[in-house]
């Protein structure tokens, strides 16, 4: 999405560039945009197809007609809309985005045809369908706001391990779709560190006055690197499996977001083998399957597996009238 949005300006940087400094090369281009000439000329292609006519001559590119220029009249939530909607999908987001896409559109000249279709299919992408309440979007909404001006949100969170509800301070830092669920990631001045929330386990999320600053050096990437799913441990657990040939092809489909070395076993079998931080969240993952999976190490997840499996040989042995 970043990258996305990085591409496009940089699409109409160029068209200003060119036509305030006509005959620049290629290879100028290329230099000052930090990018290719493969994609200077295909930067070149895109704006021919949105109607900026661009000429080569043997000094350079020239523009035939002036480039549309935008104003800067796209409102934060119009803003937010365009680069969430995608992700978020709910009608009201889906409103504003459609008004944005108006605002955009008004000011640059687009196939008809193509911005009808581009306009039907934004309506049946639906990347992420959960259900959301209307504290949900009011929650949303406040930390949207926050994350745009660097504001600290004063809230009341439901920790639901330890079934309770606390009070926190949050400096905000950003927010993840991942697993069906929006997760907000920030600094926790109860706990004195960086944190992982669930958006809907919110109860009470308002803005404060204060502004805040990321903690130097803190790199989102790395601070998601060997994470399962979306809560971390500091410590790292290396975990064998064996899955059945029953399951197997299910288990190489899949692109996890944190890569397993997979080995083919002569039974038709796999030997999956992942380092990560989050165990608790990796072996719910591999409860799924069941008899398919074994877990072959670290011996302690292997010996708690067994005798999770000897309580429910109890539960089952007893019938119905079991208390």
């Amino acid at each position: 999405m970043t990258r996305s949005l990085k591409a496009t300006e940089r699409l109409f940087s160029i068209a200003n560039y060119i036509s305030r400094h006509p005959g620049v090369t290629a290879r100028d281009l290329s230099e000052r945009y930090h990018v290719s000439r493969r994609s200077i000329y295909r930067d070149i292609q895109r704006l021919e197809q949105i109607g900026i006519q661009v000429i080569s001559t043997d000094g350079g590119y020239m523009l035939i007609e002036e480039p549309t220029k935008f104003s800067a009249d796209l409102n934060t939530e119009e803003y937010l809309a365009l680069t969430f909607s995608p992700l978020l999908a709910n009608r009201e987001f889906q409103r504003v985005y459609h008004r944005a896409l108006d605002k955009i559109f008004s000011r640059i000249r687009v196939n008809e045809e193509a911005l009808r279709k581009m306009r039907s299919l934004s309506h049946k992408i639906r990347i992420q369908q959960g259900r959301r309440g209307v504290s949900d979007a009011d929650h949303l909404e406040k930390v949207m706001e926050a994350l745009v001006n660097n504001r600290s949100i004063d809230c009341v969170y439901y920790v639901m391990y330890r079934d309770e509800i606390s009070e926190r301070v949050i400096d905000p830092y950003y927010l993840v779709p991942r697993l069906g669920h929006l997760y907000l990631i920030g600094y926790c001045h109860s706990r004195k560190e960086i944190r992982t929330f669930r958006l809907n386990r919110f109860k009470k999320i308002e803005l404060t006055k204060r502004t805040f600053t990321m903690i130097k050096g803190f790199d989102i990437d790395e601070y998601l690197d060997k994470v399962w799913g979306m809560f971390r441990d500091e410590e790292e657990e290396t975990f064998e499996i064996r899955f059945s040939k029953e399951v197997a092809r299910y288990i190489k489909e899949v692109t996890y977001e944190t890569e397993p070395t997979i080995t083919d076993l002569p039974d038709g079998a796999i030997h999956f083998k992942v380092t990560i931080r989050g165990a608790n969240e990796f072996l719910r993952w591999v409860r799924q399957f069941g008899k398919e999976a074994e877990i072959l190490a670290p011996k302690k997840y292997r010996d708690e597996m067994l005798k999770e499996i000897k309580e429910l040989e109890k539960i089952y042995r007893c019938d119905t009238t079991c208390q």
